[in-house]
């Protein structure tokens, strides 16, 4: 009967341990709500340099009422998993709920899958009032060398959109034009970025051009310093995402 008793024991222990973990936690997530309620919501929609999966730690995971919201969303999974790069700093710093809804591989024009930046912001900008929406994008578009047409499977064309439905959503509203990557061809990515410059200036979007910023990826030295491990040509490292959220930063206090 010992034994017996010694087991009921322990099986009390975890119900007891159980318990306490759940009132912790709820504790814990009604302490963040409170905290959180009243802050600014800022939105930031573009491809994987926004995202940054690579090269990054999750360091404060989203409370469960923050993963219950972003799940009513349409912002698709990457949401949920609250990849930072420089979307967490600028959110954390800023003092604003910020939600990431950058994807790998999206492109700005519709390229039929279900990350493209067009068709998301479309989507994202009648699911609430958000105070800041940030796009960013451009890179992966630029291989693809479908850049003029009528229709939004051309890239600039596609822009136009963006910078339409943006200026549509009565909010503070910006686009990131993306910094020099060695993967492309230099020439053509001055002028694929002045276009994207074109476009926000006859909309009236306010731009922030990273082509000026001292991160680039298109020599060896700045591949080395601001690089993922020295080898990536187009995502930038913990230290790149410090000095552009500092730019970044900067420039949402001119919205």
């Amino acid at each position: 009967m010992k034994p017996k008793k010694a087991i009921t024991l322990t099986m009390k222990s975890i119900r007891i341990i159980v318990l306490v973990a759940c009132a912790a936690y709820a504790l814990l997530n009604l302490y963040t709500y409170l905290q959180d309620k009243d802050k600014q919501a800022i939105l930031f929609v573009g491809d994987s340099v926004t995202d940054a999966k690579i090269d990054y730690t999750l360091r404060r995971p989203y409370s469960l009422w923050r993963y219950c919201y972003a799940y009513r969303l349409p912002i698709y999974h990457e949401t949920l998993y609250a990849h930072g790069g420089w979307c967490r700093l600028v959110g954390e710093r800023e003092g604003l709920n910020w939600y990431n809804c950058g994807s790998g591989g999206a492109t700005l024009a519709d390229n039929g899958k279900h990350n493209t930046i067009v068709k998301r912001l479309k989507t994202l900008a009648r699911t609430r009032h958000f105070d800041y929406i940030i796009v960013s994008g451009g890179i992966n578009d630029l291989p693809l060398n479908r850049w003029e047409g009528n229709d939004d499977t051309y890239s600039l064309h596609a822009m136009d959109n963006i910078c339409s439905t943006l200026r549509q959503t009565g909010t503070k509203v910006g686009f990131i034009i993306p910094y020099y990557v060695g993967k492309s061809n230099m020439d053509e990515m001055q002028r694929y970025g002045d276009s994207l410059q074109a476009i926000c200036q006859r909309h009236q979007v306010p731009f922030l051009d990273l082509r000026t910023s001292r991160v680039r990826l298109d020599t060896p030295d700045g591949i080395k310093r601001y690089g993922i491990k020295g080898t990536d040509w187009l995502h930038c490292n913990e230290e790149a995402y410090q000095i552009l959220t500092d730019t970044i930063c900067q420039w949402l206090k001119t919205l």
